[in-house]
């Protein structure tokens, strides 16, 4: 390829790239006129307030009406928030309320059970801790920064794999894994559907115990205790610390208008030959 030819494609691939960015912005900036006020837009608004011409305002807001962004409405030419934006809206509340309710809760559970309490979100491909409650006074505490992504094997990670309710994606994670690590899963998945609550150890000394909190809809966070093994699964205490958990997760599951008892019972009837 000669120097000319390479020199025009790097100059096409930074105008694409330019371009896309364009799109972006103007898509965000598009989304950035609807308020309180304003429910509804038009390509009339947005050629206005974006200075753009009527003909690109107009081909902006019907791609993002096909792609679920914005919604056509039966007033003239009038478009409101679409269902994707709906949908992503509600769950990002979801998220900002559990948060809200569980955290006096988790507060209390670790003053009973003297360890420290996570509360994790699912990320995609794991959970990840999103609000940490260290109990007080305690010589050795167990924590984990906000914002960790835990691994598939970590008691809240199994937790989300038995409840999650995209069971093709859970497979597509599991599938790639050792087969020692995938049956430790397994087990950890049926006493999450049979107890609903997981018990799993670290190579560090430390352990976990998790139960799943649902909404509505499913399931929306997972409670875990961490603490040293000795004092969270192999102590007098440990069935203690299991019914703490439980209750917290499933006071947090009320207040999320979820049923607790509804949603174990539907993973086992679906695990059921």
């Amino acid at each position: 390829m000669s120097q000319h030819s390479e020199h025009t494609s790097a100059t096409a691939e930074v105008g694409r790239r330019s371009h896309d960015l364009q799109t972006v912005n103007r898509v965000a900036a598009i989304l950035q006129l609807f308020s309180s006020e304003q429910t509804q837009i038009t390509p009339a608004v947005v050629a206005e307030r974006l200075k753009l011409n009527r003909t690109t305002a107009h081909r902006y807001c019907t791609a993002m009406a096909s792609a679920g962004i914005l919604e056509r409405e039966d007033e003239a030419d009038g478009y409101s928030l679409g269902e994707l934006m709906v949908r992503l809206g509600a769950f990002s509340m979801g998220q900002r309320r559990v948060l809200e309710i569980a955290a006096p809760i988790m507060a209390d559970l670790a003053a009973r059970t003297g360890a420290t309490a996570l509360l994790s979100l699912w990320g995609g491909t794991g959970p990840v801790v999103a609000r940490v409650e260290e109990p007080r006074g305690q010589s050795v505490t167990v924590t984990v920064r906000v914002g960790t992504q835990l691994e598939l094997r970590a008691a809240q990670s199994i937790v989300f794999l038995e409840f999650h309710d995209d069971q093709l994606a859970v497979n597509r994670l599991i599938t790639a894994l050792p087969r020692a690590l995938v049956e430790e899963i397994e087990a950890g998945r049926h006493a999450a559907r049979t107890k609903g609550v997981v018990s799993a150890l670290s190579e560090m000394g430390t352990a976990g115990l998790a139960s799943p909190v649902f909404g509505r809809y499913g399931i929306c966070a997972s409670l875990a205790l961490v603490s040293t093994s000795l004092a969270l699964v192999d102590s007098p205490e440990s069935g203690m610390a299991e019914a703490a958990l439980l209750s917290a997760a499933e006071r947090i599951t009320t207040e999320m208008n979820g049923c607790f008892e509804q949603h174990i019972q539907s993973s086992q009837s679906h695990r059921t030959p």
